[in-house]
Order: C-alpha cells, then sequence, then structure tokens
C-alpha cells in the first residue's frame, strides 16, 4: 500500500509541476472548439448530422455498439484507454505537437452531436446534463491529461534535441508520463466506462 501511496504522490507532484499549464490550456481550448463547432454545426444542420452519422458509423465498425444498440464495457473501456494513450503517444514526434488534432477531432464531434440533437428537438441541457456530463466528469480530465501528456512529451524531446538547459532526459520523462497515464488515466476512464455503460442510458431514458 505504501507503495501505491508514493506513487500517486510522485504522479501528483510531476503533474503540478509540469502538467498542470498544459492540462489547463487543453482544458480551455477543448471548451472553446466545443462552443464554436457547436454554434457553427447549428447553422448548418445537414453538415451536423453528416458528422454525427460518421461517429456512429465508425462506433459500429469498432465493435463498441452491440446489436441492440447498447455500448459494451470493455470495448468501450478499451476504446477510451487507446485513444488516450495515442493522444499522449503522438508526442513523440517532436516539434509538431501532432496532440492538437485529436483534441480538435473530438470537440468538433461534441459540438456536431450538440447541435444535432438540438435540431432534432432534444433539450440540449438535457443531454449535456443527462447524456454527457455523468460519465464525461471522469472522462473528460482523463483525456485532457493524455492530451497534456502528448504536448509535454513533445516539448520535452523538442528541448532536448536542441540541447535546450534544463531540458529533461527522455528516459526521466517517458516513466513520469506512463506513471500519470496508469495512477490518473486507468482509473479515470474505469469509472467513466461503467457510469456510461450502466448510468446515462438509464438517465436518457428517464429524460425520454
Amino acid at each position: 500500500m505504501e507503495f501505491v501511496k508514493r506513487q500517486y504522490r510522485l504522479a501528483w507532484d510531476f503533474f503540478k509541476q509540469s502538467l498542470a499549464k498544459p492540462f489547463l490550456g487543453c482544458a480551455l481550448a477543448f471548451l472553446a472548439l466545443c462552443v464554436v463547432s457547436g454554434l457553427l454545426f447549428g447553422r448548418f444542420t445537414p453538415q451536423a448530422e453528416a458528422v454525427v452519422g460518421q461517429f456512429l458509423s465508425d462506433l459500429e465498425q469498432s465493435g463498441l455498439l452491440k446489436e441492440n444498440g447498447t455500448i459494451g464495457l470493455p470495448a468501450l473501456l478499451g476504446n477510451n484507454l487507446r485513444a488516450t494513450l495515442v493522444a499522449a503517444a503522438l508526442g513523440i514526434v517532436p516539434f509538431v505537437y501532432l496532440t492538437v488534432l485529436p483534441l480538435a477531432m473530438n470537440a468538433v464531434v461534441i459540438g456536431a452531436v450538440l447541435a444535432a440533437s438540438s435540431a432534432m428537438g432534444a433539450g440540449l441541457w438535457q443531454m449535456v446534463v443527462l447524456g454527457l456530463l455523468p460519465h464525461g466528469v471522469f472522462e473528460l480530465p482523463a483525456i485532457l491529461l493524455g492530451m497534456a501528456m502528448g504536448l509535454r512529451l513533445c516539448a520535452g524531446l523538442s528541448a532536448a534535441i536542441r540541447k535546450k538547459p534544463g531540458a529533461p532526459r527522455p528516459e526521466e520523462l517517458l516513466p513520469q508520463l506512463v506513471r500519470q497515464y496508469v495512477c490518473f488515466c486507468l482509473p479515470l476512464l474505469t469509472v467513466a466506462a461503467v457510469v456510461e455503460t450502466f448510468v446515462t442510458p438509464v438517465l436518457m431514458g428517464l429524460a425520454l
């Protein structure tokens, strides 16, 4: 137990020192992109519905959706873990900051879903509070943390390549990021998957 506590202390210290700023930046950028894309798609409903349709088609092809239209817990958890890991791993490419791509894509999809739901008569706040918030309070921080990790990795590798004074060594930075993923992303996404699988459908059913 003491080993686990120590890992969490180290992870929290590293977050405060190295990830808090990129995490906040990702959160603000994500929120802004969700709002902007939602407003834009609100003016172009057919395009919003096309984005949502493509998103649902991708879900079906990925195996997340069962034949009855529900989402399987193992598949959902695996998908979210993989997506967060990819967002972080994109930072392995120095100078380019590829992690901004999944950040923008996720925000655009959420904006399209909200716009399409509103156009179909679903209450926007009802969709947010019942459909997104219950699992989103766990899932979104984990995803944003993965993106912040990707930005930090890219910045660290770029600084090391330029031999910038004080740049972190990759062999020290990578274990820190792995600890963040295991200590924070993994448990948050596990809780989010359970809530999204078993709680969110019930709440949405009560609202219909």
